[in-house]
């Protein structure tokens, strides 16, 4: 070793040391004075308080960090049910007459949402205004991408985010009447109630509330009521890699979480919301996760159709492949067909293979949908050379997509297009590449 490399490792100060620790530690939030209003309303009505702080994370954002390490099995979060925001909490409202009275019924999520709009609006006269007042002002979900942004996403996903956000502004156009006789009720109410603030209570119920099944209340619509709004709890980050216990305390009456992965002091602490790819919880949560297993791309019925129907040549082909896909149906073999990192799933390539079946080879389709090795090697080629077909198509229409404007990327919106775009181009290459080699 020459000299200038010592040189070059010779032992750093301790104050080095310390800066340099100092810049990987998540930012403390703990001391703003929003989250410390926030403890203090919380700890004023029943809250015991947590091994948590909250803190800005690089590469989350908001989270929760352990203030001191946390044991498997340890409890993350303890929620009283008085601090959380439920369908029950709003029929105990105001607004609980004239929701009981409204025809057609709401559905939990509207009557959700009209009680968060309500209650911002109230400011300080609110219970609820610590928290709400925490609430991010806008979200990243798919009703607040322009259409220029939509434009930008894959195919599939676009047509995804266009119906979400479509169902979306029908939920709110359905609830014009309750609106009119809500401001009637309450003037300060007036014009409070428009699509961006219920797209805002939306986004902030579906991206943040934790599963709570609520008893069946005849007051509301049959939709499932499982929304419960936890403060301080909805920080919490998601990863598909941690394991935690969450569920009601009858016992206690508290919302309770206990980790089944173990935290050092100063790590952030994650829950999981059970693994989903990119794609969801884009569509339900506003944001992705780089390096995500459970990505994969879906393929549709009629992109297969598209690619087997020029196989026939002849009447008799066609009738042959009516016969074909009718089986496929009638064993439930239609659906859930895919492609991953891990390449072409096993559930298409046997759909596949079936579909290269020639009428002499008509007896063995039993035999493959039963996950049996198939017995001609001209078919394994020609699901190989279909699949083939499929994902080339696919890449094809990926390549047609517009360049991410550079001033979309400086946004987070931007970033997570780049990053379902990214997904996709990968899938699909990595798939052809494993095709290739087999």
């Amino acid at each position: 070793m020459s000299s200038s490399t010592k040189v070059g490792l010779r032992k750093r100060g301790r104050t080095h040391r310390v800066r340099r620790r100092k810049q990987n530690y998540p930012r403390s939030l703990h001391g703003c004075p929003d989250f410390v209003n926030l403890m203090k309303w919380m700890n004023s009505n029943g809250f015991k308080g947590a091994n948590l702080k909250p803190a800005d994370f690089t590469e989350t954002g908001r989270g929760l960090m352990a203030s001191t390490s946390i044991k498997v099995h340890g409890q993350v979060i303890s929620i009283p049910e008085n601090l959380l925001i439920t369908t029950k909490t709003v029929l105990n409202s105001y607004l609980g007459s004239l929701i009981k009275k409204t025809k057609p019924r709401l559905s939990p999520l509207q009557a959700m949402c009209i009680f968060l709009i309500s209650e911002r609006q109230r400011k300080e006269d609110s219970f609820w205004y610590y928290y709400i007042k925490l609430l991010p002002k806008e979200y990243t979900t798919p009703i607040y991408f322009s259409n220029e942004e939509l434009n930008l996403l894959p195919e599939k996903i676009r047509t995804k985010a266009i119906d979400k956000k479509q169902k979306i502004l029908t939920e709110y156009e359905l609830l014009d009447d309750f609106f009119k006789a809500a401001e009637c009720m309450c003037p300060d109410f007036k014009g409070i109630f428009t699509f961006e603030s219920f797209r805002w209570a939306w986004s902030a119920i579906n991206t943040r509330s934790v599963y709570l099944l609520q008893d069946k209340n005849f007051n509301f619509s049959a939709d499932v009521d499982h929304y419960a709004l936890p403060p301080m709890l909805d920080l919490l980050n998601h990863c598909n890699t941690v394991e935690v216990n969450a569920a009601f305390n009858p016992t206690n009456r508290c919302f309770e979480i206990h980790t089944l992965t173990p935290w050092k002091k100063f790590d952030q602490v994650f829950i999981n919301y059970n693994p989903q790819d990119n794609i969801k919880l884009f569509l339900e949560y506003g944001f992705v996760q780089s390096h995500n297993e459970e990505n994969a791309i879906e393929i549709s019925w009629d992109e297969i159709i598209d690619v087997v129907l020029p196989m026939c040549r002849s009447d008799t082909d066609v009738s042959f492949l009516k016969w074909k896909l009718s089986v496929l149906k009638e064993q439930n073999s239609a659906s859930n067909l895919s492609c991953s990192i891990d390449g072409v799933s096993w559930k298409l390539m046997m759909v596949l293979s079936v579909l290269s079946l020639t009428p002499p080879e008509r007896q063995l389709w039993k035999s493959i949908l039963l996950g049996q090795p198939v017995r001609s090697d001209r078919c394994i080629q020609m699901a190989n050379n279909l699949a083939e077909t499929i994902l080339q198509n696919q890449l094809e229409q990926f390549k047609k997509l517009p360049k991410i404007p550079d001033i979309t990327l400086e946004t987070y919106r931007g970033q997570i297009i780049q990053q379902l775009r990214t997904d996709q181009k990968d899938i699909l290459e990595r798939s052809l590449e494993l095709l290739k080699s087999s």
